[in-house]
């Protein structure tokens, strides 16, 4: 019996298990080979091997997959394993001892699929394939930080595990027809088809035999018990290795003026980043030769757009800040070169005069921030000082670089800026924030998108100067912000996970403004990111007014700048850097009805210093819902078993809610801090719909009412009118995590994660602490505050909803919410209560 040369490193105390068939054995069956030889072992065990195995189920081997025989215990596995063993000869099987036609050639058989795979899971260990990985998903060659730690793993699809010698299908994709006859000067069309590459690794994987429930974890220390075996996979990537580059032939760009304006102007000045790419910036430097600090902005918004042709406000701005090159959200480099400071103002990847992949707030994002800080601190006109000062983007993505430790960077002020891309920004309590998302991709970033054709002519700074780009060519080049926060849920999933970081890491002198108005983007990351930055010297001041204009003040202007003298130029004419010298928090009081959107009137409003926050001597003061519609501090007897209900699914248009009011307070009170409520909910079907629903979304709003019984509003994000604050929470990711470090009895942390998830049953009573954010008011006497509970966004949600279809459809939401009142469900929102300071 002639048989293929096979040699091995094996043992025959490494016994393999396969599924096999022949025209002997035609049914696929549970097989094993020893050299040549393969043994079928149905056949063994009908035959007597394995003698009285005990726990051995009759016909294991007959399966089409070793599943059964996989989950079995391993003592009972160890047997049959002995039992083949014992067959063999120096390494060599003894055909006498198996049962006659139990045994083949290798040449007559096929082999199958040996188990059928549940599940997936995939660790990114090889370093090359990680560089690879990372070029073509973050245009950035550097594997993720976790990875010479403990590396990252995915879920992969189950299906796509197939047997040795399946032949497979090369992935569709997008790519350049190289063989395309095209002038020399026309880069070649953009064809969609079978990739010319794939990137593949040889792996090693474990086959986990005995299942695992839900949310039970494989300890080391139980490993043998679950661990059926091993095996070797080839495993190709289904992301074409051959991807698209940008197909402009990059230029050098730089011009200089130091003639046409009081400072020198150097525009499209390349900056090289450390992944191979180029970002471009305008530089804007004092007429001197003595080295200088530098105050580096990095954004989506075009360092060419006119802030007058950004949004027509433009006029509001105090003209002291109003020159030749006033961008939105950023310094402006009249006044602050007029002062001492080089400004550099960069195009983001993939936006403006800079090329290569549009990833807005991504890893590759932070990574090319980080080199340009790194950069401008080396120039020969640099002091090798770095300040970040900006508004909003130009202020969340502050934080993240300075986790980083750049060289050069001494200086943050994150100016209404959120610190945590899921809770901050994109899913509140868990629900998806679309509807800014949305306004802010299709109005101030895709507009702006490198090499997208028609920017002068509507006004939006220059067309990009090395050429347009085509529809496909602008799309394979971004990652789309509204399609990728709709599809992540999660913050495990590697879409979110990629933008943690860890704001322990932030060293750097740091000042936070928070404004008291942003209460629906920024006001949270602003508080928290102070909260827990490592920084020696870290300051929190509260402002109040519309998003953009307080940043330009002169008052708040000169406290930008004796903040950045301080740490930047050695010159601290203020005590910024000596300890206890300034108050680490300055918050503005609320108090009275001002209007909004009228700075003067803000005026009004007084300033108070305080040494730490929360505030020390805060009162949290619980005050009680009843089923009369009330909020009260002092509970009354227990209150009989009762609900109030309202719909779900609510709207702007639309709205489902229930209010809970104050009677007047007796005497003024400040409520200033944090604040949680904490609630008992149920959900149950509409008889009208057919769907049940699955979940519960809840929306929180705390609104104060004057002594005149009218209700004050405060100056919102764009200057609309907008209550005290807001909160919000999805039922099914209700899990808070007590364990954490961050977590307070008045700050409920959840992790957000996907193994947090938990059921909503019709029927089934919830209770949920609900996160509100940090506000301020002074209730006057004869004031009140009302608690509104509510299925959906309700007034003062301005251009921040929630109304994705998918996110929040009828489908899992429909149907009627139920607040539960009596003995066993206390329902009560924590005020944060401040006593005057003892004199």
């Amino acid at each position: 019996m002639t048989s293929p040369d096979y040699a091995h490193h094996f043992s025959v105390r490494n016994i393999p298990f396969g599924i096999a068939s022949s025209a002997a054995h035609p049914k696929p069956q549970a097989a094993t080979r020893l050299g040549n030889s393969v043994i079928f072992l149905n056949d063994c065990h009908t035959g007597g091997l394995f003698g009285v195995t005990e726990g051995l189920p009759k016909g294991v081997f007959a399966n089409d997959t070793l599943n059964e025989f996989a989950a079995l215990p391993s003592p009972i596995q160890r047997q049959v394993r002995e039992a083949i063993q014992s067959t063999c000869r120096d390494g060599t099987p003894d055909a006498s001892k198996f049962p006659s036609g139990s045994v083949e050639d290798i040449t007559q058989v096929e082999m199958h699929m040996p188990v059928r795979v549940g599940d997936f899971a995939d660790f990114s260990c090889s370093l090359i394939h990680g560089k690879n990985a990372g070029r073509i998903i973050l245009n950035d060659a550097r594997p993720p930080p976790a990875f010479f730690n403990f590396p990252l793993a995915y879920q992969g699809r189950a299906s796509s595990v197939v047997v040795s010698g399946t032949d497979i299908e090369r992935p569709m994709g997008q790519y350049r027809d190289k063989s395309a006859p095209m002038a020399a000067n026309e880069p070649k069309p953009v064809v969609y088809g079978p990739s010319k590459a794939v990137d593949y690794e040889l792996e090693f994987a474990a086959i986990i035999g005995r299942p695992l429930a839900m949310r039970q974890r494989l300890n080391a220390v139980d490993a043998d018990a679950h661990i059926f075996g091993f095996v070797v996979l080839n495993d190709w990537s289904a992301v074409a290795s051959d991807t698209d580059t940008m197909p402009n032939k990059l230029q050098d760009l730089r011009t200089v003026d130091d003639v046409s304006f009081p400072y020198v102007f150097e525009q499209n000045v390349t900056v090289p980043l450390k992944s191979g790419g180029v970002v471009r910036c305008n530089v804007y430097r004092p007429k001197t030769a003595d080295p200088v600090p530098v105050l580096v902005t990095y954004g989506p918004y075009g360092k060419d757009i006119h802030y007058k042709d950004f949004i027509p406000k433009y006029s509001e701005v105090n003209p002291r800040h109003k020159s030749a090159h006033s961008a939105w959200e950023t310094p402006d480099p009249g006044f602050w070169t007029e002062h001492g400071y080089a400004v550099v103002r960069a195009d983001e990847l993939g936006l403006g005069q800079s090329p290569g992949t549009l990833d807005t707030m991504s890893r590759g994002t932070t990574d090319a921030f980080v080199d340009v800080v790194e950069w401008a601190a080396e120039q020969s006109w640099s002091s090798g000082k770095v300040g970040l000062l900006g508004i909003s983007y130009y202020a969340g993505s502050q934080w993240r670089v300075a986790a980083r430790k750049p060289k050069g960077l001494s200086a943050i002020i994150p100016w209404e800026g959120m610190s945590d891309y899921y809770r901050d920004r994109c899913r509140h309590g868990g629900i998806l924030s679309n509807g800014f998302i949305r306004f802010w991709w299709n109005r101030q970033v895709i507009t702006n998108q490198y090499g997208r054709p028609g920017r002068a002519a509507s006004n939006w700074g220059p067309d990009t100067i090395e050429g347009d780009l085509s529809e496909e060519e602008l799309a394979a080049n971004r990652q789309d912000q509204t399609i990728d926060n709709q599809k992540h849920h999660f913050r495990d999933e590697p879409y979110y996970a990629s933008k943690e970081y860890d704001m322990g890491d932030i060293e750097v002198p740091l000042l936070s403004v928070g404004n008291w108005g942003g209460i629906l983007l920024h006001l949270r990351g602003n508080v928290e990111g102070f909260t827990h930055a490592g920084s020696e010297f870290k300051y929190l001041r509260m402002i109040t007014g519309r998003h953009d204009l307080p940043f330009y003040y002169d008052e708040e202007v000169e406290v930008q700048r004796s903040f950045l003298d301080a740490f930047l130029k050695g010159e601290d004419r203020v005590g910024w850097s000596q300890p206890g010298k300034v108050p680490p928090v300055s918050i503005v009081l609320r108090k009275g009805n001002v209007g909004f959107n009228d700075a003067e009137k803000e005026k009004a409003y007084q300033r108070r210093e305080e040494t730490e926050w929360p505030i020390a001597r805060t009162q949290y003061t619980n005050y009680h819902l009843t089923p009369d519609f009330t909020l009260t501090d002092t509970p009354s007897t227990p209150i009989p078993k009762n609900k109030l209900t309202y719909r779900s699914l609510g709207t702007m248009q639309n709205s489902h809610l229930l209010q809970f009011t104050t009677p007047p307070f007796t005497h003024e009170t400040e409520i200033t801090g944090h604040i949680v409520a904490h609630l008992n909910i149920s959900a149950s079907p509409d008889p009208a719909c057919p769907t049940v629903p699955s979940d519960i979304d809840l929306f929180l709003t705390l609104r104060y009412l004057g002594p005149d019984g009218k209700e004050v509003f405060y100056t919102g994000t764009a200057g609309d009118p907008v209550p005290l604050t807001k909160g919000w929470l999805r039922a099914s990711l209700r899990k808070v995590n007590r364990e954490h470090p961050k977590h307070r009895e008045w700050l409920p942390h959840r992790d957000y994660t996907s193994r947090d998830v938990l059921s909503v049953i019709p029927g089934e009573v919830y209770a949920v602490d609900v996160e509100v954010w940090p506000t301020n008011v002074v209730v006057e006497k004869g004031g009140r505050v009302v608690l509104e509970v509510s299925s959906g966004d309700t007034q003062g949600s301005g251009i921040f909803l929630h109304d994705d279809p998918v996110d929040r459809s009828a489908e899992k939401l429909q149907g009627f919410n139920h607040l539960h009142f009596g003995p066993q469900f206390e329902n009560y929102v924590t005020l944060p209560v401040i006593p005057p300071k003892e004199e």
